[in-house]
């Protein structure tokens, strides 16, 4: 929103904050906002560790997909141990709640660092103590969580997160419910992960995976004809107009998987002249096909899911109207029982906002 906004701006904007909503795309480490980097700075300088140069990670104009793997670096070199990652997981679900969303589906690659002592299953256990904090705290806000399979590692490293994520899905009470494949889209070829997916999707976990983050139409289209594809995250470059294929719009069109937009990430890391140029046009405007709005992170990128609902106003006309049935048609698109399902759907009958 410019700070010309007019009345009517405002308007809309507390429409959207007040609306409730669900956020399906959202990396742990992408979600810290300034005050919780600062936090973490002050823990590792409570700890004598060395201070680190963060000055980089509040730079948010456009960036290159490399530029934004680089402040994930800064991140990472904040997060080495149990005590931040619990910090950084408990902040985050505590602003997503007060920014109106009440289902959201966190994803995080586990990590090990030797120097602290923290383990893949340490980091996995900080991030639920974290959530189960915020449901003692009562915080208004259903959390799951997916592990990452980052794509610059192993078959093996995936093997390792498609097992623990196994683990934890029988032993979380329900919050681990998934795996994600993530990471440079530009490093190693995704398609020798099929077989650890499959083997996920065995066991009864769902997939998100990142595809045509960048135009590779061959991985895109393998990946989706090989593995049960739950959800795509991104899907910048799925359609012939932007290089993809029609083979892949129709092997998404026929299965209906739903793509996790992130209007404000994709407009900063691929420079989209506007947002009217963004494939949430061509997918839920001319196709009406299932689209979640998403943030990718709100922090690193500057916005909020509130904030994704009033460009989607702004860019494309839809109404309120609109908004409130996209926000209630992502129900259907979460990683959950049918039981928490319904329980959303009567919480947005409730909670529904003038219109």
């Amino acid at each position: 929103m410019s700070e010309m906004a007019t009345a009517e701006d405002l308007k809309l904007m507390q429409f959207c904050r007040s609306l409730p909503k669900i956020e399906l795309h959202a990396h742990i480490n992408a979600c810290i906002s300034t005050s919780t980097v600062r936090k973490l700075v002050r823990l590792k300088e409570a700890k004598g560790e060395p201070c680190l140069d963060v000055s980089k990670y509040f730079v948010t104009e456009h960036i290159t997909l490399d530029e934004l793997f680089q402040k994930f670096k800064i991140i990472h070199a904040l997060n080495t141990s149990v005590e931040s990652m619990f910090l950084t997981t408990y902040e985050t679900i505590r602003e997503m709640a007060a920014d109106g969303v009440r289902y959201a589906e966190l994803r995080s690659t586990p990590r090990a660092d030797a120097a602290t002592g923290m383990t893949k299953r340490s980091y996995v256990d900080a991030v639920l103590a974290a959530v189960r904090k915020c449901e003692q705290e009562n915080v208004d806000i259903v959390v799951k969580l997916l592990l990452s399979i980052d794509r610059r590692g192993s078959v093996a490293d995936a093997a390792d997160t498609v097992r623990l994520a196994t683990q934890y899905a029988a032993s979380s009470g329900g919050v681990v419910v998934g795996v994600d494949l993530s990471g440079d889209p530009a490093v190693n070829d995704a398609r020798v992960f099929i077989p650890v997916l499959r083997e996920a999707s065995a066991a009864g976990l769902k997939l998100s995976l990142h595809l045509a983050e960048v135009v590779n139409n061959e991985e895109t289209l393998e990946l989706l004809r090989c593995v049960r594809v739950d959800r795509i995250g991104h899907g910048v470059f799925l359609h012939p107009e932007v290089g993809g294929s029609q083979a892949i719009v129709d092997c998404v069109r026929s299965n209906r998987t739903p793509i996790e937009c992130c209007l404000s990430s994709n407009e900063k890391c691929y420079s989209l002249p506007h947002l009217q140029d963004h494939h949430f046009v061509y997918w839920h405007i001319e196709n009406k096909h299932p689209c979640i709005p998403c943030t990718d992170g709100g922090a690193i990128f500057e916005t909020s899911l509130s904030r994704e609902y009033y460009l989607l106003a702004e860019h494309y006309g839809l109404t309120r109207r609109q908004l409130y049935d996209i926000s209630l048609r992502s129900i259907d698109h979460a990683f959950t029982d049918e039981t928490t399902r319904d329980a959303l759907r009567r919480r947005w009958q409730l909670e529904a906002p003038s219109l």
